[in-house]
């Protein structure tokens, strides 16, 4: 669309071909000429819709992260490390206590914590 030129009559009804269920029964129910351009358009739209964006998965929420009573280290680590991919500026020291914390207790988790590992990477190794 932006390579050929479009207008934003263009965008707005290209965009629009892609509601579906609640977003297209919200945009039928906008009344004619209320909306005049494709910024203010944007804008109602994320008005309406931004609560349904996901959450940013913040450091505190790592905590939430646990291993099973018979999840494997191995695959709880696969796991923890899939779902710290979702942070942004990770602190690898915190996501360390996070993983540590989230460790059912057992030799290996005592031993993490007298070793004071500062990586995830020292962990796997």
């Amino acid at each position: 669309m932006l390579i050929s030129g479009g207008s934003d009559a263009i965008y707005c009804k290209m965009f629009v071909r892609t509601f579906t269920g609640i977003a297209l029964k919200w945009f039928s129910k906008i009344p004619n000429v209320t909306i005049s351009s494709l910024i203010e358009f944007s804008q109602v739209f994320l008005e309406r819709f931004a609560v349904n964006r996901p959450k940013q998965l913040q450091l505190v929420d790592m905590f939430d992260v646990r291993q099973g009573l018979d999840e494997t280290l191995k695959h709880f680590l696969n796991r923890f490390c899939d779902v710290s991919l979702g942070l942004v500026n990770p602190n690898e020291e915190m996501l360390v206590v996070t993983f540590v914390k989230g460790l059912c207790a057992n030799p290996f988790s005592e031993s993490l914590i007298r070793l004071h590992a500062t990586s995830l990477v020292e962990i796997r190794g």
